[in-house]
């Protein structure tokens, strides 16, 4: 895996930490070093985000505001964070990035097979998709993000022990629920 840093202040070892946690907790060993041989990954600070909107011009975005987010091509990651190293905006940056990491481990592990959405999605800003069908990658990540809502916790130190729930959706009970 290749990661393009393209930030000044954070700290580079621990979201690659991030990183490597949320991929290997959500399917294994393997995954993870299939995952480093293929992905691409840019970091890049959101005041630069305009810089790079010849990645995400044809999705048409409105503005992100001061938040992070980002998305996912074909074996290529753009994550858009804030470039500190506050412990706090460091938590808020991982959200969206577990999120797109997600997207890139089921397009990694599952491919474009199409499923069904299990889940009627968020009342406050996610569509109803229920029934449904996308794909894998798609589907399975927003129906645990807007509907399930399965979690763990984990612990980051960061000057201190940070807890942070991340999504919790192996890729083999997925298969089972989506009969993949």
């Amino acid at each position: 895996m290749t990661i393009h840093f393209k930030t000044k202040k954070i700290n580079i070892a621990r979201y690659y930490r991030a990183i490597r946690r949320v991929e290997m907790l959500n399917s294994s060993y393997a995954a993870w070093k299939q995952f480093k041989k293929q992905w691409e990954i840019f970091v890049i600070p959101l005041d630069e985000a305009e810089k790079y909107k010849k990645f995400y011009e044809h999705l048409k975005l409105e503005g992100k505001g001061g938040m992070a987010w980002g998305m996912t091509g074909k074996n290529v990651l753009y994550w858009f964070v804030t470039d500190s190293r506050n412990p706090f905006i460091f938590r808020q940056n991982l959200g969206p990035g577990f999120h797109e990491c997600l997207h890139a481990l089921y397009q990694q592990e599952i491919g474009t097979s199409h499923v069904t959405y299990r889940t009627r999605g968020n009342p406050i800003g996610a569509p109803n998709m229920f029934g449904k069908k996308g794909p894998a990658a798609t589907v399975i990540v927003h129906d645990n993000w807007y509907g399930t809502k399965k979690k763990i916790t984990v612990w980051f130190h960061h000057g201190g022990w940070i807890p942070m729930r991340m999504p919790y959706i192996p890729v083999e009970k997925t298969r089972k629920i989506y009969n993949i």
